[in-house]
């Protein structure tokens, strides 16, 4: 449909706007905002000191996040491009970001072993949620009510459950055997998507309403080499699609669990890409 080259550095991440017009690209430090449709970059801001590892976007629209691994969350008025405030609590890397559905709090994970929760109205850091014993945390998700917080590790291969009112720890949730990459809400059911560089996603109902009482069903992509690193749910929830490091997408459809359909994303990059 469109191929964007924005450069010889490596896209650390994106994210497209609510309505769908415009990309937000983190390549090393810099923060890119391009229509696709015209063709034409909306914002272009040298963001962070090193690398990007983050881009959020809030659910109007009007704001956008951004999180490096110099530990800092920037967030951006996409009214006019600037960046209004910066939070510098992380002590390491920034790895994921998430706003709550309301817009006026947004969540980070970070290498420090801490999930974080910020004000947008006082802008402060208000919570602060931590593991009995410390970990790397490479991934978030919020529940779409906004009552809890789960992180992925990346050492213990494990998911963290926290309310975020009290920033109590209400489960750990295991089952990976490697790191934790992503981790994602159904947006229609109470199901946790859970994506491990063991090749396998985890469906998990956290609050026993959905197939029962704390249900968990496994996807798996079976050979080596086919880490999962990234997913994401269609909007009705009926479909997942998981992106693996052989550069393929698969397609399942949640309520059967059989695959849907594959795209091989390996022909559609640069030709120079080595197979590994």
């Amino acid at each position: 449909i469109h191929t964007l080259s924005v450069g010889s550095n490596p896209i650390q991440s994106l994210a497209f706007n609510p309505t769908g017009e415009w990309i937000a690209v983190g390549s090393a430090g810099q923060l890119l905002v391009w229509e696709w449709q015209s063709e034409t970059y909306v914002v272009r801001q040298q963001a962070h000191d090193s690398t990007m590892r983050c881009v959020c976007y809030s659910p109007d629209g009007k704001l956008l996040a951004s999180g490096g691994q110099d530990g800092k969350i920037k967030m951006w008025d996409t009214g006019n491009g600037t960046c209004f405030v910066t939070f510098g609590d992380n002590r390491g890397p920034v790895t994921d970001l998430a706003f709550n559905a309301k817009g006026n709090a947004i969540f980070s994970s970070s290498m420090d072993g801490t999930l974080r929760g910020f004000d947008l109205v006082r802008y402060r850091n208000f919570r602060t949620m931590t593991t009995p014993s410390p970990v790397q945390f490479s991934c978030l998700a919020l529940d779409p009510s906004g009552e809890v917080v789960c992180g992925g590790t990346m050492d213990e291969f494990s998911v963290y459950v926290f309310s975020v009112q009290t920033g109590a720890l209400l489960e750990v949730v295991t089952g990976h055997q490697a790191p934790v990459s992503r981790l994602m809400f159904s947006p229609t059911d109470p199901i946790l998507a859970t994506c491990g560089w063991d090749g396998t996603v985890r469906l998990i109902d956290l609050y026993g309403r959905g197939r029962g009482a704390g249900s968990r069903e496994v996807i798996r992509h079976g050979e080596t080499g086919r880490d999962v690193t990234c997913a994401a749910y269609r909007q009705d929830g009926q479909e997942l699609v998981v992106g693996l490091l052989d550069g393929s997408l698969n397609f399942w459809d949640t309520k059967e669990l059989v695959s849907t359909g594959t795209i091989d994303g390996r022909k559609d990059m640069w030709s120079g890409r080595a197979a590994t």
